[in-house]
């Protein structure tokens, strides 16, 4: 697969601005098999139907790794600071 055949999540949406521009810039942690998973699943729109996925790492033909919308959850695991 390559990259055009991917979607990306992105960090350049606006905290407190949802709408049509910031919808791919939104996700979520939940629980998942006693830790965690990243999600992307933007919860706010009413009357617009989004894209649901789990989020996993990417990594393209250079190296370069990013977070990407996947069939397959990414677990992951939060230890207190």
């Amino acid at each position: 697969m390559n990259h055009w055949d991917q979607w990306f999540v992105t960090t350049e949406g606006v905290e407190v601005n949802p709408g049509r521009e910031t919808v791919s810039n939104w996700f979520k942690i939940e629980k998942f098999d006693g830790d965690y998973k990243l999600l992307f699943c933007p919860t706010v729109f009413d009357i617009c139907r989004v894209v649901c996925r789990d989020i996993r790492i990417y990594i393209d033909q250079a190296g370069t790794r990013r977070l990407a919308l996947s069939d397959t959850p990414f677990k992951v695991m939060f230890k207190e600071a």
